[in-house]
């Protein structure tokens, strides 16, 4: 899952082309696009022929969470320096697998394995670890999980 702004500079075009790359070897597995933005309709023809690549617009905040909860992973491959992306923050909130560009303030906030960072705009890097988190993807949310329950507990024994 991709949410976020449909521009080159969020790593789209990036995205579609890993996506692209593994999709032989995971069939089964779908990419949605989750968003709009001014470059949605260059970002369609790319992904033309490929069916496993969903565009669905933005469906509202409520559900966006939904979407979050029900996937397996989310993608974030930023070509710019972002401090606190909105995206990984709500992920974060679901306990969902984030693999995001090594870039900006996503390391600090991906820190306790809460995800798997690749390197900014390397198609080869992000295809190897979508596929990597696609194999391995129960074992990954378990983990992710975890970390987040742990986060919660060591915030609430700072306030009591």
């Amino acid at each position: 899952l991709f949410l976020g702004q449909i521009e080159k500079h969020k790593g789209v075009f990036l995205l579609i082309e890993a996506f692209i790359k593994i999709k032989e070897k995971y069939p089964e597995v779908e990419l949605l696009l989750v968003g709009d933005g001014s470059q949605t309709e260059q970002a369609k023809n790319k992904a033309a022929e490929n069916k496993s690549i969903k565009f669905l617009g933005w469906p509202g905040d409520e559900a966006a969470d939904k979407l979050l909860s029900s996937s397996h992973c989310l993608v974030y491959p930023s070509l710019v320096y972002e401090n606190c992306p909105n995206a990984i923050q709500r992920a974060l909130a679901v306990g969902l697998p984030i693999l995001a560009s090594d870039l900006g303030g996503t390391p600090e906030l991906l820190n306790e394995n809460a995800g798997v960072l690749f390197k900014p705009a390397d198609i080869n890097d992000l295809a190897e670890k979508m596929a990597r988190v696609i194999k391995n993807n129960p074992q990954v949310q378990a983990q992710i999980g975890l970390k987040v329950e742990d986060y919660i507990k060591q915030l609430e024994n700072l306030f009591n």
